[in-house]
């Protein structure tokens, strides 16, 4: 991450980013899959960081719920 930009909102990303990987956060797996590839716990808290940076800009831009299993959901077809 670099030092471009509002500190107070690069640090409050950085908080949110360490309580979505928490043992109760959305990310706690995707963050031990990293970390288990190799990769340094630092470079993975910014990683994870981008990754809820971009999500919240895609809930905020569509006006948009969160849904955590976006991707499983099956819908049924009434035709």
């Amino acid at each position: 991450m670099s030092k471009r930009g509002c500190a107070m909102m690069r640090k409050r990303l950085f908080c949110a980013t360490i309580n979505m990987v928490r043992s109760s956060g959305i990310m706690h797996q995707g963050y031990h899959q990293m970390v288990e590839r190799g990769m340094p716990q630092m470079k993975v808290l910014i990683a994870i960081g981008l990754k809820l940076l971009r999500l919240v800009f895609a809930l905020v831009r569509d006006n948009a719920l969160y849904e955590e299993n976006y991707g499983k959901i099956q819908y049924k077809l009434a035709a």
